[in-house]
């Protein structure tokens, strides 16, 4: 799974696609309105619903895939 933010000026687009396109069994997200640092909550590029989204993305993921 990977998290990327729309407005990320280190990961253009076009490389988010070339990894969709090579990866397709990867679950990628894109996030509105947020930067390349959109879920580290210490500086202004912290976009708390975009953190939101991932973080329970995330440990859904997490949950479904992880042996008890």
């Amino acid at each position: 799974m990977l998290h990327f933010g729309k407005l990320d000026t280190h990961i253009p687009e076009a490389s988010i696609d070339t990894i969709r396109a090579a990866h397709p069994e990867v679950e990628i997200y894109s996030y509105d309105g947020a930067g390349h640092g959109f879920n580290r909550d210490v500086d202004a590029s912290y976009n708390s619903e975009a953190a939101h989204l991932a973080r329970e993305r995330s440990l859904r993921f997490l949950k479904g895939n992880l042996a008890n």
